[in-house]
C-alpha cells in the first residue's frame, strides 16, 4: 500500500510489515467427527479429503477421534485408513506416531494400542515401489491382526526401540528397515521376505535387532 505523498510530490514506500497470519480453526465436520466419530460423520471428512490435504491440526483432530473414541467400529477405522493413506499420507502417519508417543507418555495403553493398529494400516496400503524415510521408532506397536507383516512394503521404516508382537510375518520387503533395541513379547520371524534390492526371499529371525537365518 502506498503511503501519503510527501511535500515534494514523491511517494514514500515504507517497509512492508506483514501481518500475523490467521490463526488455523478446524472446519466444523472435523470437529464434529473428533468429538463423534461415526461413519455418517467421516462421509463429510471424506468429501473434504479429496478436495485437498488437511493441515496438521486437522489430522490430529481425526486421529484423536478414531483412537479416543468410544465404540469406533472397525469398517470406520479401515474407511478413514484409505482416506489418510490416499490424501495424506506424510502428514498422518507422523501424527499416528506422535499421538502414539503421547498415549505412552500419559500411560494409556488401549490408546497406544489403537494408534499402532491405525499405523499397521497405514502401512499394509503402502505402495510396494515407495522407499521415502518412515520414522516409527520409540512406539508402542503391538497388534496381533493377521494382515501386520504379511505382503507389506516396509523399506527404509524405522522400526528402533518400538515394542513388536511376537508373530511370523510373510512375503514382506525389509529392505533397510531397522529394529535396533525393539522389545518382542517372543519371538518375531519373516517367512519368504526379502531384506535387499533384487535378493532372494528368505525365513530369518529377528534376533538383537538384527535378521539372521
Amino acid at each position: 500500500m502506498l503511503a501519503s505523498t510527501s511535500l515534494f510530490g514523491c511517494a514514500r514506500y515504507p517497509e512492508r510489515i506483514q501481518a500475523p497470519a490467521p490463526k488455523a480453526t478446524l472446519a466444523p465436520f472435523v470437529r464434529v467427527f473428533a468429538r463423534h466419530p461415526s461413519i455418517a460423520n467421516w462421509e463429510a471428512v471424506h468429501r473434504h479429503m479429496r478436495l485437498g490435504a488437511l493441515d496438521e491440526r486437522s489430522q490430529t483432530a481425526i486421529v484423536y477421534g478414531l483412537t479416543r473414541g468410544h465404540d469406533v467400529a472397525p469398517r470406520l477405522f479401515d474407511a478413514a485408513a484409505v482416506d489418510l493413506a490416499t490424501y495424506a499420507w506424510g502428514g498422518s502417519i507422523e501424527t499416528i506416531r506422535r499421538e502414539n508417543l503421547r498415549a505412552r507418555r500419559e500411560g494409556s495403553l488401549d490408546v497406544a494400542l489403537r494408534t499402532a493398529h491405525l499405523a499397521w494400516l497405514l502401512l499394509a496400503l503402502r505402495a510396494g515401489y515407495l522407499d521415502d524415510r518412515i520414522n516409527l521408532s520409540e512406539m508402542e506397536l503391538r497388534d496381533p491382526s493377521r494382515f501386520v507383516g504379511r505382503s507389506m512394503n516396509l523399506t527404509d521404516v524405522n522400526f528402533t526401540g518400538s515394542r513388536l508382537t511376537s508373530a511370523v510375518w510373510r512375503d514382506t520387503n525389509l529392505t533397510n528397515a531397522t529394529f535396533n533395541a525393539v522389545e518382542i513379547d517372543g519371538r518375531l520371524e519373516c517367512d519368504a521376505c526379502i531384506w535387499n534390492y533384487g535378493g532372494a526371499p528368505l525365513r530369518k529371525k529377528l534376533s538383537r535387532g538384527r535378521w539372521v537365518p
